[in-house]
């Protein structure tokens, strides 16, 4: 691509964006996925104005449009609708992260990436309950559970319905990366405090905010 047709490219999705930033959000979303790129275009959009989109028609009604984001566009969404003051809502961002899983594996996983280490503890910190098998062997929780792959820990899901089927591919697809370091990764959220992992991931996500 010669720098004359890529300054004429730059230009129209310059204009798009500027048109799109001039309708109602209700018809912004249709006019994002109308246009021939509508993954650059909405890529190329401030995080807050998608999200804000996607916030007037209903994230079940979005969901390309937050498959489409970039994995920072998609963090900025989880700061913005994961929080109430200084509260992280796991069953909120498992709400996110179920509708940002598409048919591209890749990309879904580097939205997962994109998330604060603490926020992903949080998640597991809250909803989940870890049964060391090498300290008790017999545990057999009555609720759904996942087994490390080599056998030390029972994962027992705190949640049911749609959270639990996000929570429960979302614990596979943990397991699908890098099976052994998700017994690391419980080790470590198992004796991490819920009052100070919710504050790191509230320090990193206002430092963001401020930078907004």
């Amino acid at each position: 691509m010669t720098a004359s047709s890529l300054e004429k490219r730059q230009a129209r999705r310059a204009e798009a964006v500027r048109r799109l930033m001039a309708m109602a959000p209700k018809y912004r979303a249709d006019a994002m996925l109308e246009e021939v790129d509508g993954r650059s275009l909405v890529r190329a959009l401030p995080a807050e104005d998608v999200y804000s989109t996607i916030l007037d028609i209903g994230l079940v009604d979005s969901v390309e449009l937050v498959q489409l984001a970039t994995p920072a566009q998609f963090r900025t969404f989880v700061d913005l609708a994961a929080w109430s003051r200084d509260r992280m809502d796991p069953i909120e961002v498992l709400h996110w992260l179920r509708a940002a899983r598409g048919d591209d594996d890749e990309d879904f996983v580097a939205k997962v990436k994109s998330l604060d280490i603490e926020v992903m503890e949080l998640i597991f910190k809250k909803l989940t309950v870890f049964h060391d098998l090498e300290e008790d062997p017999d545990a057999n929780p009555e609720g759904v559970v996942i087994e490390t792959p080599e056998g030390k820990f029972l994962i027992e899901l705190g949640v049911e319905g749609a959270e639990q089927a996000a929570l429960q591919q979302l614990t596979r697809d943990l397991m699908a990366q890098n099976p052994f370091e998700l017994s690391r990764f419980i080790e470590a959220v198992r004796w991490e405090l819920v009052s100070e992992l919710e504050e790191t991931a509230f320090q990193f996500r206002s430092a963001r905010w401020a930078d907004m």
